[in-house]
Parts: C-alpha cells; sequence; structure tokens
C-alpha cells in the first residue's frame, strides 16, 4: 500500500494505492482486527480526511476516516475508515470470489423437508446477458447442477429464455440457455432485505455438451471439505466439538480467546465457512467479536453460531440481535450440536 495527500480546498484528502485487490483486502483485514488501519506516511494536518482507495484499473468512491490516537511506529498513523456501501459491497463480491466453491447452507426449518434436487454452492463468476444486452448482470451468486442465481438490479421477466455466457474460474467462457424461474426486483430487494436478480434453471442441463465444464466445476466444488473456526475457551469443551466435526466432514481451526480468533481471521480472510463462538472468552468477548465483524464492514457474509450455556428464551433472543445467524444452547448433545452445525456449512447427507 502507497499513500499519497492530493491538495484539497475543504477537506484533508488521503489516497492510498494498493497493488490489488488481494492487497486492498489484507489491509481491510488488518483494519477489521485493529479497529483502524496503518499507514505509514506522515499525519495530515487535521483528524476527520476523506480517504479513497485504488487499485490498478478501479477505484472506490471517496470514504470518511478519522485519525486515532493510539501507539505504533515512530512515523505514521493510525486511520479509523467508516465503511460505505460501496465498500461493502466491493469487499463482498471479493468475499464471495475467495469463497468460490462454498456450499450455500440449508434454513433450519427446511431441515426436515425433502433434500435440495441439486446440492448449491456459492460463487461470484461473472456473467452476462447474451440476448439482453440492455440488462446489466453482475455476477453468479450461487450455482447448482439445476441452475444458477445472476445478481442484477434489472432482472429479465419470468419464463424468459436468457443466453449466458458464464465465466469459470479456470477463465473459460461457456455459453448456456437458462429460463428465468425465480425473479427479485431491485424496489422488491430492498423492501425486503434480499438479493436483486434473477434464479434461472438450464434448458437441456448435463445432456448439453457445453455443460461438460459446469459439471466439472461442481465435482471439485462438491469435494471441498468446509472449514469452520471455533471459539471457546473451555478447552475440553472445544476439542470433543472440534473431534465430532472433524468425523463429520467438516475442518476446524480453534481459538481460544477473541484476540486469536481476529488475528485467524485476518490470516485465512473470506476462507471460513462459518464462525462458532462462545459469547465469554477472554480478551476480546464473543459480542465485540461478532461486533468487530459485522460493523466494520469486514466478514459481512460469514455465518456466525454463538454457542451459550444460558437458557431463557428471551436472553437468547436478544442475544440474536448482535448479529449470529444462530444460536445454540451448549447443553445440547454433542451429536445435535455436530448435526446443527452441519447444516449451517451446507452438509446435509449422513454421517458416520
Amino acid at each position: 500500500m502507497t499513500a499519497s495527500t492530493p491538495k484539497s480546498s475543504t477537506d484533508v484528502a488521503l489516497r492510498l494505492s494498493f497493488a490489488d485487490a488481494e492487497d486492498l483486502l489484507s489491509a481491510w483485514a488488518r483494519h477489521l482486527a485493529e479497529g483502524a488501519m496503518w499507514v505509514n506516511q506522515p499525519r495530515p494536518s487535521a483528524d476527520a480526511v476523506q480517504v479513497t482507495f485504488a487499485i490498478p484499473g478501479h477505484e472506490l468512491p471517496a470514504l470518511k476516516a478519522r485519525v486515532v490516537q493510539r501507539p505504533g511506529p515512530d512515523t505514521g498513523f493510525w486511520l479509523e475508515v467508516e465503511p460505505t456501501p460501496e465498500l461493502t459491497a466491493y469487499v463482498g463480491r471479493q468475499a464471495r470470489q475467495q469463497r468460490q466453491g462454498q456450499r450455500s447452507p440449508l434454513a433450519p426449518a427446511l431441515a426436515t423437508r425433502p433434500k435440495r434436487a441439486f446440492e448449491r454452492f456459492e460463487t461470484a463468476l461473472a456473467v452476462q446477458f447474451d440476448n439482453f444486452p440492455e440488462l446489466a448482470a453482475e455476477y453468479v451468486t450461487n450455482i447448482s447442477r439445476g441452475g444458477l442465481f445472476i445478481r442484477s438490479d434489472t432482472p429479465p421477466p419470468m419464463r424468459a429464455q436468457v443466453e449466458l455466457s458464464l465465466r469459470l474460474p479456470d477463465g473459460q467462457v461457456v455459453r448456456v440457455t437458462a429460463e428465468v424461474v425465480h425473479r427479485i426486483s431491485a424496489e422488491e430487494a430492498q423492501a425486503r432485505g434480499l438479493i436483486a436478480g434473477a434464479g434461472v434453471a438450464f434448458v437441456g442441463g448435463s445432456a448439453n455438451p457445453a455443460f461438460a465444464p459446469i459439471e466439472a466445476m461442481l465435482q471439485q466444488f462438491s469435494q471441498r471439505r468446509p472449514l469452520v473456526l471455533l471459539v471457546d475457551a473451555d478447552v475440553a469443551f472445544r476439542d470433543r466439538l472440534a473431534e465430532a466435526l472433524t468425523a463429520a466432514g467438516v475442518d476446524v481451526d480453534a481459538a481460544s480467546n477473541g484476540r486469536e480468533a481476529l488475528l485467524r481471521l485476518i490470516d485465512n480472510f473470506f476462507s471460513y465457512d462459518l464462525l462458532v463462538t462462545e459469547l465469554h472468552i477472554p480478551q476480546i468477548d464473543g459480542r465485540a467479536l461478532i461486533d468487530r465483524i459485522r460493523l466494520s464492514g469486514g466478514e459481512m457474509g460469514l455465518k456466525v453460531v454463538v454457542l451459550t450455556r444460558a437458557g431463557p428464551e428471551a436472553e437468547l433472543a436478544a442475544r440474536e440481535a448482535t448479529g449470529p445467524t444462530r444460536v445454540l444452547l451448549k447443553r445440547q448433545g454433542l451429536p445435535e450440536l455436530v448435526a446443527a452445525l452441519r447444516l449451517e456449512v451446507g452438509l446435509t447427507e449422513p454421517y458416520g
């Protein structure tokens, strides 16, 4: 990262240039963990600044930031950046690219229903509507052997036949035909907190020779084991749960406190399928850990499960407001906890 200070008649403006998207995400991961970003240049003349993040070929709109007081090297300063929707969206798409191939979880309410016909995986594949050039297709958010969902503020109409050009992770462009079977308008998405776009079903499916590269990609995705970060100061409980999850097809990284968990998130930014944490952990407690992740614009898409020994439903509901995907009671049996966590990472096949 390099920094420069353009002249500005109103605000102190700071431009931070990064070598590539990975460099920017690494810096943002450190911001997530530290609560601020270290800038190795002389301190600005004012505490309030406008900062621009730039990588070759792309520049994010200016963000508000402020210089904060804390110990650091002799030359430089700490900068606390206020995330914008543009930054959050950019980080979210980069996160999907890093998470390419992670299974999309099945909602707990659907667990007792018949399983999905096709396993679904999260992606950020580039795509375009070849026969609707006036419509903007941002990227594919998930894909299965049956179809995919395309993020777009201007989705095609229901039952439309769409010709798609889909760029796979290896750079290969595959052209397929699909039919729109589900549609969420931009207005509906905003009102319901959803993603605007179109769910489409492949026409011809695997019988189409053009589908072979997609089939190979999905086969590779299906062989990936989910990765969970498990945070708990109770070593005995944590080790038992980690061992049981590993035997059930889930890889586990473990941490004993919130600070260690944040450092692991930096080292493996966007690699985890799920964060599982006890609330009462040392250094940075579970609530602060979740708040840091959610409110700083960092791992916005990371699923979070809270483990607690508490019982009252009102207390659990209040804790759910801090941002977990789900709250589980530690007094449940180990098989029940493992089954619930497997569901959170998209594993529905029996095990053992």
